[in-house]
This record gives C-alpha cells, sequence and structure tokens, in this order.
C-alpha cells in the first residue's frame, strides 16, 4: 500500500446509482504492485479488481517497468553500500544508540 486518503462521492443519476444530493466519504487506498509480463496474468488480475472494487470504474493505471531484484552476496564488498561505510550518519541517533545498548548486550551474553 503506498497511499491512503478519502475520496468524496455524489451520484448524479448517470450511472447506476440513482441521483442523490449528499456528498458520501469513502476511505481509499493506493496499492503499488509488480506483476511478471504475462498478458493471462494482467487480464486476470485486472479482472479480480473489477469484481471487487466497489466503483462502476475504478482507477487503474497499468505501466510496463524493469525492476531491480538484489542477487544475495554480489556486491557484498561494494564501497557505495550502507553496511561497508565507517558513519551510520543515515541511522537517526536514537535508533544508533539503541542498537549499540543492543549490540553491547548481545557481546556480552556471547562472550560472559
Amino acid at each position: 500500500m503506498r497511499a491512503s486518503g478519502c475520496q468524496q462521492f455524489r451520484s448524479l443519476g448517470t450511472g447506476y446509482n440513482r441521483a442523490t444530493n449528499h456528498t458520501v466519504e469513502v476511505t481509499c487506498v493506493e496499492i503499488c504492485f509488480f506483476l511478471e509480463q504475462s498478458d493471462t496474468m494482467l487480464k486476470e488480475v485486472v479482472t479480480a479488481i473489477y469484481q471487487a472494487h466497489p466503483y462502476e470504474e475504478p482507477i487503474i493505471f497499468i505501466q510496463n517497468c524493469l525492476r531491480t531484484l538484489r542477487i544475495r552476496g554480489a556486491d557484498i564488498d561494494n564501497p557505495n553500500r550502507f553496511w561497508n561505510r565507517q558513519g551510520v550518519d543515515w541511522v537517526p541517533k536514537a535508533v544508533a544508540q539503541k542498537h549499540e545498548q543492543v549490540s553491547g548486550a548481545l557481546r556480552f551474553t556471547q562472550t560472559g
């Protein structure tokens, strides 16, 4: 799930719903996912979304894209990776301190 929010809807009576004078608010979410490149799977997913979605016409964006997947161990020595850096400036100080406390406790337990 990428985002959540609220949508507003008022039926004008031009679709299946009868016309209403008031606006209805509906909680909504944006979901983003990847599929393998398969026309059959894509058709099944879009059909399932239409069947499960409460709107007459759900908003669906379909886009071809490339996705990278990490190959475990392939770049373990890369100096640009965060685990190979001396400083941990990307970690908030409170998290770094907590990590140090836990690491110290583990070292004590292992050597004690």
